[in-house]
């Protein structure tokens, strides 16, 4: 899993604590932290579908454009109680 450079920091404070145990995740790359070159596209290249957030549309280019299944998703805001 990796963010964006856009990605604000509660979102990428939540996914390390969220994803940080989880064993289907075997890499968080958090792009604003630590983004080796060619780290977004390893992990493309040895996906089986890549998920991106409709937010980056540069992503989703370069998903649609790897030839893997991919597929977008809307990013949902919290409702207010």
């Amino acid at each position: 899993m990796t963010t964006s450079r856009r990605t604000p920091d509660t979102i990428a404070a939540f996914l390390k604590e969220q994803v940080r145990y989880e064993p289907l995740c075997q890499q968080l790359v958090i792009a604003n932290e630590h983004n080796p070159p060619g780290t977004v596209l390893g992990m493309m290249a040895l996906a089986e579908i890549l998920i991106v957030t409709e937010d980056s549309i540069s992503m989703l280019s370069e998903a649609v454009g790897s030839s893997k299944k991919s597929c977008g998703d809307r990013i949902r805001e919290k409702s207010p109680r």
